[in-house]
């Protein structure tokens, strides 16, 4: 008897993940045989995503932050997780406007939501999911912000991540969204891009990195929203 495949594995076991996937166009490993060296690796991971993710929704998302709050909230998975849904259902009153919204809001505010919408896409999917589900909409002004929490090295990676990107839009008349979706990622350097990433935030996860940058600009994260500097 054949074995199965991880896709079949997937449509199975996670079938509302199965379905994201297939819209994404996230199908990287699913022809990997379940048995072999990628299929255990990707089952591992979808299944420690899943649990994650059960975890994360059930935690409750305040009205407010407060500095109790934050120090409270012990995991640095929970308390990235936490704020960054306050910004995004909070604060973000229409969606469609999200870019101008996020742009305007408070320095700390906006890295946090940013570089946490960045990890958590590339973390999920590799740059080629970041930059497909958000547009890339941010993509410029990530190595700023990551050298502002004292990340160089992603910082150097998500520079030149972006150059290859702006050399082949480039090439093309097209406005930077239309393109990021026509744009083929099927470039083995996209997969170096991927690994190096991983390897990166291995050490220290960027949940962690997060964590400690709410923590040490925990007045910025509850008080009013004022000036965006």
């Amino acid at each position: 008897m054949a074995s199965k495949t991880v896709g079949e594995w997937m449509k199975e076991n996670y079938p509302e993940e199965y379905a994201i996937h297939i819209e994404d166009g996230n199908t990287k490993f699913f022809d990997a045989d379940v048995d072999n060296e990628d299929g255990r690796w990707f089952m591992e991971m979808q299944t420690d995503l899943s649990a994650m993710f059960e975890h994360i929704n059930s935690i409750p998302i305040p009205d407010e932050l407060t500095a109790d709050l934050i120090d409270k909230t012990g995991d640095d998975g929970d308390l990235t997780y936490m704020v960054f849904v306050f910004l995004a259902e909070k604060k973000i009153s229409d969606y469609k406007k999200a870019h101008e919204i996020v742009s305007a809001f408070p320095k700390a505010h906006r890295t946090m939501y940013i570089l946490y919408e960045f990890n958590h896409q590339v973390t999920n999917g590799g740059f080629s999911q970041y930059y497909g589900n958000t547009n890339g909409r941010f993509a410029k002004s990530l190595p700023n912000l990551l050298e502002s929490i004292g990340e160089h090295a992603l910082s150097d990676l998500a520079k030149r991540v972006h150059a290859v990107i702006e050399e082949a839009h480039g090439k093309t008349s097209l406005e930077f969204d239309t393109f990021i979706d026509a744009y083929d990622f099927d470039d083995p350097r996209f997969d170096e891009f991927d690994n190096e990433y991983y390897e990166l935030v291995e050490k220290d996860s960027m949940w962690n990195k997060l964590a400690r940058f709410i923590r040490e600009n925990k007045a910025d994260f509850t008080k009013n929203f004022g000036s965006s500097n």
